[in-house]
């Protein structure tokens, strides 16, 4: 093939006419046996026919693929924004829940030690009753031991006294 201003010129023409396009000699030797340079270029558009598809399918595939990475990434950030909201409420009730059995337990820790002091005091009070009560028993005891003595002493005949030997007393003068 000799370019001539800016015209390409096959193999067999004729450097005066006007230029056949590929397409028109092909069409026009679709029967003939094709010479070497037209299989050439025959081989040639097919060749650049299939690199412009393949480039076309390889910018699809590309943007595609663009479109698909930046579609994961969003649902990542949406699940992960999710997963942190539904952590921050998972600790926002953990810490309500938290805080209410406190103070149930405070407040119930209240209530026992108001029931102990309770208990305390009626126990402090029914012990100071008791000791005044036995107090009371002792003393009238102590009556009754010295009004026993005296009836017993009263009771005795004149003439069977007590001997100091019998009562183990030591003898005192009287």
């Amino acid at each position: 093939i000799v370019a001539r201003r800016g015209h390409a010129v096959g193999v067999g023409e004729a450097p005066g006419q006007r230029p056949v396009r590929h397409d028109e000699r092909v069409d026009a030797h679709r029967d003939e046996p094709l010479r070497p340079a037209d299989e050439l270029v025959r081989i040639l558009a097919q060749a650049d026919e299939q690199v412009r598809s393949a480039e076309e399918r390889a910018s699809r595939r590309v943007a595609e693929a663009e479109a698909g990475a930046r579609a994961v990434r969003e649902r990542a950030a949406e699940q992960l924004a999710a997963a942190q909201d539904e952590a921050r409420t998972a600790r926002r009730s953990a810490k309500e829940e938290s805080a209410r059995t406190l103070a149930a337990a405070r407040s119930e820790a209240d209530e026992l030690r108001s029931k102990a002091r309770s208990m305390l005091a009626e126990a402090r009070a029914e012990v100071a009753v008791l000791s005044a009560h036995r107090d009371e028993i002792s003393k009238q005891l102590g009556d009754l031991s010295g009004v026993i003595e005296a009836l017993a002493v009263s009771e005795r005949p004149e003439n069977s006294r007590v001997t100091p030997s019998d009562t183990h007393e030591v003898p005192t003068e009287s």
